[in-house]
């Protein structure tokens, strides 16, 4: 999803910043976009990130249909 949106946001001449948390996707489209290092549980590296936004598309998500899994972050990678 999120190589979708990116793609299409870069492809239609937006302006775009993203998020990683480790390393830079390799997407043919990596250099027009400006990635910034952070986490979405980390509301510093957030705030860095928004600064100058207008406009945010949020794409992560933990999608489970145990309810034994209670427990997020065991699933964070």
């Amino acid at each position: 999803m999120r190589s979708r949106l990116l793609k299409a946001l870069v492809q239609n001449d937006k302006k775009v910043k993203a998020l990683y948390r480790n390393s830079i996707p390799e997407y043919e489209y990596a250099d027009k976009v400006e990635w910034i290092q952070g986490d979405i549980l980390d509301i510093p590296s957030l705030e860095d990130a928004m600064m100058n936004v207008q406009q945010v598309y949020h794409c992560a998500a933990i999608v489970s249909f145990d309810p034994k899994q209670k427990n997020y972050s065991m699933l964070r990678c």
